[in-house]
């Protein structure tokens, strides 16, 4: 009876939007969300007046570590500056909607007037080190987070999972370099308490390229971060 309630609990949350993260610039802002099910009516809902365009965007992962994500984005538009927002994503028919978010955007730039805090990182993972910067970045009221490059070095690990410090050394026998991309998706749970209340602006870098049967590259990183341009 318990092992039931705990499957029941897992499968609860797996359909439920997580990952979920929000990207901002000028008076506009996107958020993104993964989902295990493809929603049929995906919306954002607001609890201000403002205008939403949802678009469904439905990208695969790399050819050889397929998953059954979907990532969906929702673009905000005419957002007033210096102005905290509440909102939510998901499917209010299966029901499957995430819990009430918020950010505030940053204040219009001038020579006199700009973000109090930007916050600047890189070479993030999943270590005792990314729960320390995520508590200090939670703690110290930024405004904005600029990820630099490396966001979980996924491309450390075969898609069985197994990792080493130098995949070259410890895997120089595979016919092409593997990544393992739930890693991926525990980063983008985990940090998901920083990146749904503060907005991220992300550049790829190195680890990020993971190359792939068909010469794609930068898959992962293309599924899961969109900004918007203007």
């Amino acid at each position: 009876m318990r092992l039931e309630k705990v499957k029941a609990e897992i499968d609860e949350y797996s359909k439920n939007p997580q990952a979920v993260h929000s990207a901002g610039y000028g008076n506009s802002l996107a958020a993104t969300e993964a989902t295990v099910n493809r929603l049929n009516n995906t919306i954002l809902e607001e609890f201000v007046a403002v205008s939403v365009k949802i678009i469904d965007l439905l990208f695969s992962y790399p050819v050889l570590d397929p998953t059954l994500f979907y990532f969906f984005l929702f673009e905000m538009i005419r957002l007033k500056p210096n102005t905290l927002y509440y909102y939510q994503c998901g499917d209010p028919s299966i029901p499957a909607m995430s819990t009430i978010y918020h950010f505030k955007t940053v204040p219009i730039s001038s020579p006199k007037i700009f973000p109090n805090r930007i916050a600047i990182m890189e070479d993030v993972r999943l270590t005792y080190n990314t729960t320390f910067t995520i508590r200090h970045l939670l703690g110290n009221n930024s405004d904005l987070v600029l990820l630099m490059r490396d966001v979980t070095y996924a491309n450390l690990y075969l898609t069985n999972g197994i990792g080493s410090d130098c995949y070259c050394c410890s895997f120089f026998d595979t016919p092409m370099h593997e990544t393992h991309q739930p890693r991926w998706d525990y980063w983008g749970r985990y940090i998901q308490s920083l990146v749904s209340k503060i907005s991220i602006m992300v550049m790829e870098g190195n680890h990020e390229i993971e190359e792939q049967a068909v010469n794609r590259t930068f898959a992962a990183y293309h599924s899961r971060f969109a900004f918007p341009s203007s």
